[in-house]
């Protein structure tokens, strides 16, 4: 085994940290977590809720990865007893906590209550005189984390957030440390906390009081409230652009006529991320190699932060957005917090004499570099995640977050096969009791259809054509019972390079620009330079591809088989002996490498493709020997009805050419498969 991460910067926790299972809503709970879990004044928590199996899957990918590194100081964190129960039926070591304080209004049960904890986690503890860093489940770790935080220019830092534009935050990921107890980084996690608290205090009666009208996403997304409490903080006064937006209706306020875009844009104003934030460079660790591209910019975005000050909660800024006494909820809080910490100082947020000793309480706050934390989007998709050239990948964090339409499991779990950080026995042995498997389709995986290599996709001339051949190997995978492969784009893919003015090849400087929904796959040992990759088209990796019918997996998923559950000694190569369809040489229509792939496709019966499927019925691994398609008429009206179905939702079946140009060969193919335009022994 090689050196686990944490032995960087000796933060390994393994071993120091003892798991525990408590309400934190309860006192003395949260102090009986933090002097168990916490190594060296550090925690790391992530929210988690039983809605579905496949995203225990994620936790415990994430909880696996960093034991073998050393951390044991995480805890998972919930609303409710049953997720720990649950949790610890497979990791019975994770430390796993929920907190039953009371919430109202939409918040109790969903996936909003768990950010709200989490938030509210974050400030408790910092608060307390603890370093914490949040995270979403989906994210890897490529590198020790604290070695970075630790070192400068990062350890002078107080507050951070990932990026999600500019000068906003993705609550994907937060860290803070060494933060005073009344400082300006700890209000924002009582800020995020409180407001909706207050809200809720009175049923957001005082907002519609107002003549202000909360809509959907009012006192529902996070990263809105995240936003207000970071510019308050940069601008030395509380402000709302973010919640003014979100819970004004679009009727003029009735104190003046002000309309929630005019105190919006007042509010903006305040906050100036460009003059009172600046960009730092910070070189990659040397043992990287050479920094390239994204490496050297943005950079460190960082600047001052100020305990804020309501400053009379100016009209002309929104005034109030919450009545001025509070309820039960937000009463409830402040009381956990001084029960938390009895003796920590208070924030001077709203006495009009405490105007300026808030302003005398500065700390700092930072946008890290995107080589140490940033989305599969913005990194994986330019190559940085890939060891290449003998180096290691460039990224500390790497956080799956959002990429449609696989934004869920299925796009989370795809990262993780794609940079070989998934445990694969893991989730098998996990989804063993269910009689599913760890490939997304969830089906046992024996006999498998691939389309041949010597179909080069990237004569496909658009996606039409290329989803036109997928189709007709989804309807081949149909009618023989096999497990479709979702084939990667060749790099080569000159549509996909036209489309996005860019190509998948490493240049001089470094790195590539992908397609929004294509990710790269190293082809080459991570020795070789230059590097060779494919494109992993993620719009195809969605559950209504990759689940119906005898399911689908995708390239790494079949690298996973073909390495661990194909039988021993598989022939890999197409031959006569494993190949359906196989192209007769003589034919210069099937054999022709240059000719648009629709004009090499044929039209075939479903009788031709099972009586020909038949001779290889115990081959485990059988390859499409050329393009396809089933005449719907031929398919039994239950198949070709499920067929439909599924093709209403995945991308790469319903975007689809008019094929009245596809060359007419095969059509009256006999069952027994004699036609010159076939070749098969």
């Amino acid at each position: 085994m090689g050196q686990r991460l944490c032995e960087k910067s000796g933060y390994c926790s393994l071993g120091h940290s003892k798991p525990v299972y408590t309400d934190v809503a309860k006192p003395g709970q949260m102090k009986k977590l933090l002097e168990s879990v916490a190594y060296k004044k550090e925690i790391i928590v992530t929210a988690f809720t039983q809605n579905s199996n496949d995203f225990l899957d994620i936790l415990l990918q994430l909880h696996d990865e960093l034991t073998k590194n050393g951390y044991a100081h995480i805890v998972a964190l919930s609303f409710k007893e049953e997720d720990c129960i649950h949790i610890r039926r497979y990791t019975p070591d994770l430390a796993c906590v929920w907190d039953t304080s009371p919430v109202a209004y939409g918040l109790d049960g969903g996936p909003e209550h768990l950010w709200h904890l989490r938030w509210k986690f974050m400030g408790r503890a910092s608060r307390m005189g603890y370093n914490v860093m949040s995270i979403d489940n989906d994210i890897v770790f490529f590198d020790d984390p604290y070695r970075h935080l630790k070192a400068e220019p990062m350890a002078s830092i107080n507050l951070f957030c990932a990026i999600e534009g500019v000068c906003t935050c993705n609550g994907g990921f937060m860290y803070v440390q060494n933060a005073r107890p009344d400082g300006p980084s700890t209000w924002v996690f009582k800020q995020i906390t409180d407001v909706p608290l207050r809200w809720m205090d009175d049923d957001l009666k005082f907002l519609d009081a107002l003549g202000r009208k909360h809509n959907g996403v009012c006192n529902k997304y996070d990263q809105s409230f995240i936003d207000d409490a970071v510019h308050s903080t940069l601008a030395g006064q509380i402000i709302y652009p973010k919640g003014i937006g979100d819970c004004w209706g679009d009727p003029p306020f009735q104190q003046g006529g002000l309309t929630k875009w005019q105190a919006q844009k007042n509010a903006e104003k305040l906050v100036q991320c460009d003059k009172r934030m600046h960009f730092v460079h910070v070189a990659i660790p040397k043992e990287w190699g050479p920094e390239i591209a994204l490496d050297e910019e943005p950079g460190l975005l960082l600047g001052n932060i100020t305990q804020p000050h309501a400053k009379g909660y100016p009209l002309e800024l929104g005034g109030r957005l919450y009545a001025e006494q509070r309820g039960k909820y937000s009463g409830a809080f402040v009381a956990q917090l001084k029960d938390d910490c009895p003796d920590c100082p208070w924030w001077p947020e709203e006495a009009p004499e405490d105007e300026a000793k808030a302003a005398a309480i500065q700390e700092v706050f930072a946008i890290p570099q995107r080589w140490f934390i940033a989305t599969m989007t913005s990194r994986l998709r330019r190559g940085y995640w890939a060891p290449t050239g003998g180096y290691p990948p460039h990224q500390v964090l790497g956080h799956a977050h959002y990429i449609a339409p696989c934004q869920s499991y299925s796009g989370k779990a795809a990262m993780r096969k794609l940079t070989n950080t998934y445990n694969w026995e893991l989730a098998t042995k996990y989804r063993a009791a269910s009689n599913h498997t760890a490939y997304h389709c969830r089906k046992h995986v024996t006999r498998v259809l691939a389309l041949s290599p010597s179909i080069n996709l990237a004569r496909a001339r658009n996606h039409e054509e290329l989803h036109q051949v997928l189709a007709g190997l989804r309807q081949v995978s149909m009618l023989t019972g096999r497990t479709m492969v979702v084939p990667d784009l060749p790099c080569e893919t000159k549509f996909m390079q036209d489309m996005y003015h860019k190509g998948c090849f490493t240049n001089a400087t470094g790195g590539m620009m992908l397609g929004w929904h294509l990710m790269p796959r190293l082809l080459t040992p991570p020795s070789v330079q230059p590097p060779k990759y494919a494109m992993t088209a993620f719009y195809m990796l969605t559950g209504d591809c990759l689940g119906p019918h005898h399911g689908a997996i995708f390239s790494a998923e079949f690298d996973h088989w073909l390495a661990v559950d194909a039988p021993q000694g598989l022939d890999t190569t197409p031959t006569a002996r494993n190949t359906l369809l196989l192209p007769d040489p003589a034919n210069p229509v099937l054999t022709n490498t240059s000719a648009p792939l629709n004009q090499t496709m044929v039209r075939l019966k479903a009788e031709d493709v099972t009586d020909a499927a038949d001779a290889l019925e115990e081959v485990p691994l059988v390859f499409l020997g050329h393009p396809v398609e089933v005449e719907p008429g031929s398919m039994e009206k239950e198949a070709w009805t499920e067929f439909q179905a599924s093709s209403r939702w995945c991308a790469f079946l319903h975007k689809r050419l008019d094929t009245s140009d596809m060359v007419e060969v095969g059509r009256t193919m006999p069952a027994h498969v004699k036609d010159n335009t076939i070749y098969h022994t």
